[in-house]
């Protein structure tokens, strides 16, 4: 992208200040492309640091109709987001390229004065200048004679609006997606599912319904990755699994609170000399649930707050009346603020009087 007209929007070549530079543009003020760019690219250094290691941008077809060169289009900080330089660039860096596919088309709206103005799209123009290309696909809205010029900003940033605001995708669409395009994690817990004999959003085909997996997600590779934490083993989610699935039979889903806390508390009881194994659980489980008349796995997670440590201490002591030590062992797990409060004093009275449950709670 060359453009001799271009003007520079800091005098200074320091990244700081030309980063400050571009977030504080002007209010109800537009910029052109081409001086946001020449003002990124005159960072010291910014060739070998950041440039040298993005592949340069092949250009696009000139057969494409919808073309628009980059030095033409302007951005109105208006309505425009900031830009953050240094999420940009690590955005660039990380991937190693612009990303032609996935950019897709830019919106553009023509202005009675014929200013080409970017409504939706400004990082991404700014992302394949830096790349080095000329053009770039636009989707064209013209602004019509009857707007004033000064009201067609508004406009604008009607469309801003919509089009940044979409429908927010749930955790389980978007896990669903991940599956489909083969994300290495995504992947791992899809297997770790099928063997618990769990499904979620029709994905696996066969197996339980599991109520939600953010839970799922976070804590099983989460403690994966920590080398200085106990790794989650499969056979800890699929034992808590199949406990579930046979004593809320009746409910025909698996809590992913419940699911999470119960591998949390059979993890732990490893550690244990004299540990519960899956008979010794289910058959002090069923004998609790028989004597308390609690049928619901919310009962469980609401009397832990839906908080893995709370709960699976709460489980241990309360279903399984350990006193072969795992409850010792599941409160040194407790967060510090936890020992320090009197949450977990509260939770034990509240259960000595039965309070602590709330018999309008739905399912989960």
């Amino acid at each position: 992208m060359n453009n001799n007209k271009a003007k520079s929007l800091c005098n200074s070549t320091n990244f700081g200040d030309v980063d400050t530079a571009l977030q504080n543009l002007k209010h109800n003020q537009t910029y052109s492309i081409a001086d946001i760019v020449l003002t990124i690219r005159q960072i010291h250094n910014f060739q070998r640091k950041t440039l040298d290691s993005i592949a340069v941008s092949a250009q696009y077809d000139n057969s494409n109709q919808n073309l628009i060169p980059l030095n033409d289009l302007k951005v109105d900080m208006t309505y425009q987001r900031r830009l953050k330089l240094k999420k940009l660039l690590k955005k660039l860096k990380d991937k190693g390229c612009f990303d032609k596919d996935v950019a897709g088309f830019v919106d553009v709206a023509q202005r009675t004065n014929g200013e080409k103005v970017v409504w939706d799209g400004f990082r991404r123009v700014v992302m394949a200048a830096l790349t080095g290309l000329e053009q770039i696909p636009c989707s064209v809205t013209y602004h019509t004679s009857n707007i004033n010029l000064i009201d067609q900003p508004k406009k604008e940033a009607q469309l801003f609006k919509i089009r940044n605001t979409p429908e927010k995708i749930s955790p389980e669409e978007n896990f669903k997606a991940e599956v489909v395009y083969e994300e290495p994690e995504a992947i791992r817990i899809k297997t770790l599912l099928e063997n618990c004999n769990l499904d979620i959003e029709g994905i696996i085909g066969r197996g339980v319904p599991l109520g939600g997996i953010a839970e799922v997600q976070s804590n099983f590779e989460g403690w994966q990755k920590n080398p200085d934490t106990f790794k989650w083993k499969q056979d800890h989610w699929v034992t808590a699994s199949l406990i579930l699935q046979a004593l809320y039979k009746h409910q025909n889903n698996v809590s992913a609170y419940l699911l999470r806390d119960l591998a949390w508390l059979l993890t732990v009881n490893e550690e244990i000399d004299s540990g519960y194994d899956k008979d010794d659980i289910m058959i002090k489980w069923k004998d609790w649930m028989n004597k308390s008349g609690r049928e619901k796995q919310s009962d469980i997670t609401t009397a832990g707050s839906k908080k893995k440590t709370i709960t699976s201490w709460w489980i241990s002591r309360n279903i399984l009346n350990d006193d072969n030590g795992l409850s010792d062992k599941l409160y040194e797990y407790l967060p510090d603020i936890i020992k320090d409060s009197n949450t977990v004093q509260i939770i034990g009275e509240a259960l000595e009087e039965d309070k602590v449950f709330d018999k309008g709670d739905s399912d989960e």
